[in-house]
């Protein structure tokens, strides 16, 4: 995110140190300790909404510029289902694909994703 800021742009991110509370320290508020905490009840309702809300009807009236990338080998949201249809679907979207890239770009492919969004 740094690269982003730095070229101007305002971010705005998951905030890990509790809720803008800066005091909150940095430890014990992470995705891992988040995912340890949560219940198998609420981990399979998050995926049940997650892989069953159906968005389709509400991209036609996206009316903002849309930049869509995805890794061609993601296998969390597979790019088929997700990205390919999304970027069909709104109207100007512009498409990029990552060849050989996962979920995760934002680790697996840091510099090109900052410089794909900050080219924006």
């Amino acid at each position: 995110m740094a690269a982003l800021t730095d070229a101007g742009y305002r971010c705005i991110s998951y905030d890990r140190r509790g809720f803008g509370k800066s005091d909150k320290p940095l430890t014990g508020y992470d995705y891992d300790t988040l995912a340890m905490q949560a219940t198998l009840n609420s981990t399979l309702g998050c995926a049940t909404v997650f892989s069953s809300t159906d968005l389709r009807s509400d991209m036609a009236s996206i009316n903002v510029p849309v930049f869509v990338i995805h890794g061609d080998e993601d296998q969390t949201v597979p790019i088929k289902a997700t990205g390919e249809q999304a970027a069909a679907m709104i109207t100007n979207a512009e498409y990029i694909v990552y060849q050989g890239e996962p979920h995760g770009l934002f680790i697996t492919s840091k510099d090109q994703l900052n410089a794909d969004l900050i080219s924006k």
